[in-house]
């Protein structure tokens, strides 16, 4: 199973269901690709454990949580609603579809 998780800096990332906990998820040291695609059970040396929230429900399917994590990902101000304070929070907003692209420097004449 899948969980779409949020955390306290408006970041979104798809995680194995049991690392996420009564608004705790474990989150790895190093390795996170490796630790996410073997859903390795969190443990104190090898993970560090975060304040998030749960969005949705659980999936059994990565694929489609991964599909719901990026449409969180666009939406702003994703912790309205949560009860924990974020006031030290970053708040993002929704830049469009420009937002990624880099810009090159001007070629020196």
């Amino acid at each position: 199973m899948w969980s779409i998780v949020a955390f306290r800096d408006n970041s979104v990332e798809v995680v194995p269901s049991k690392w996420y906990d009564s608004g705790v998820c474990a989150w790895p040291k190093r390795n996170l690709r490796l630790c996410i695609d073997q859903q390795l059970s969190p443990n104190s040396n090898e993970f560090r454990y975060l304040n998030g929230r749960k969005l949705g429900k659980d999936t059994n399917d990565y694929n489609i949580a991964q599909e719901k994590a990026n449409i969180a990902k666009t939406t702003s101000h994703l912790s309205n609603n949560e009860s924990y304070d974020n006031s030290q929070c970053r708040n993002y907003t929704n830049l469009g579809p420009c937002a990624n692209k880099i810009n090159a420097p001007s070629p020196l004449s």
